[in-house]
Formats: structure tokens, sequence, C-alpha cells
């Protein structure tokens, strides 16, 4: 039997590195980009008042704490909170800049998105536009039966605005 030379096998076995390196670094991005349309959908719901749709993208163990120390626990919890949101004294509007959603991986079913809210805010009494409120969002997320739902969301106080 005739061996291979050690720098074919050197090279082969960094081409079969190479090869897993890159397939798992575009696995990470499919789910990067998994994460990245829950939280559009989420925020295109939630725009169009459509609470079961909003709430669809939560996991049924699910907690919000919002940015003034509300909790809302569970399926419940999170329909309540929706249904609140669209039915607010003003209809709930809001946007996540692309370059402001941050995903981290902790592993292959859980991952962190360090999002911020933009809410937009009427012109001033001088007509002037105004700044949006800007509001920090931790989520923390898990993957269960091959879908990515949020498991925790938690609400900063809304930034001062310039």
């Amino acid at each position: 039997m005739k061996h291979l030379p050690p720098r074919f096998v050197l090279l082969a076995s960094f081409a079969t590195s190479l090869v897993a390196m890159f397939g798992a670094h575009a696995q990470a991005a499919d789910e990067e980009r998994a994460i990245r349309a829950l939280i559009e959908s989420h925020s295109l719901a939630l725009n169009n008042g459509d609470v079961a749709k909003a709430s669809a993208v939560y996991s049924d163990d699910a907690t919000i704490v919002t940015g003034t120390g509300q909790t809302y626990a569970g399926r419940e919890g999170v329909n309540r909170w929706h249904t609140e949101a669209v039915n607010g004294p003003r209809p709930f509007v809001h946007h996540h800049p692309s370059d402001t959603i941050h995903v981290y991986f902790l592993n292959a079913t859980n991952a962190v998105a360090d999002v911020q809210t933009e809410i937009p805010r009427p012109p001033g009494a001088d007509g002037q536009p105004t700044p949006p409120v800007r509001v920090p969002l931790f989520i923390a997320l898990v993957k269960r039966d091959g879908q990515w739902r949020v498991a925790a969301q938690r609400q900063a106080a809304a930034a001062p605005t310039p």
C-alpha cells in the first residue's frame, strides 16, 4: 500500500478544515438572517395592529419586561402586552434600524440580540421634525422545533432625545 506524502495529508486536512469552517459560517449567517427576519416580522405585525402575529414570535413561556418595570409572563402576558400596545392612546409604531441589530449566538439553540427600537414622534409645535424616541432592547432567543422564538425581552428606559 502506498502512503501519501505528509504535505498532501496536511493540505487535505487544511482543506477539510476550511470546508467545515465556511460551512459553519454560512449556517451561522443563515441563523442570523432568520433572527433578523423574526425581529422585522414582529415590528411589521405590531405596526399593523396584528396582535396574533406579533405575539406568535414569542415562546409560550416568554417574559417581557418594559422600561418602566412592568412584567408580562407567558402566552397570556405576551398577548396582553401586545394588545395594550396596539390599543394604547396612540398607535404604537416602531422600527429597528438594521445596523442597530446585533446578534450573538450562545450555542446552536440560544442567542441574544441587542437592538435599538426607534419610535417616531410627531413634528414639534414649530412644525419641525423631532428626533425619534430610542429604546434599547435586549432579547433572548431560543430555537425550538427548528424555529427561533423570543424567550425574554427587556426594554431599557428610553434614551434622552438630543
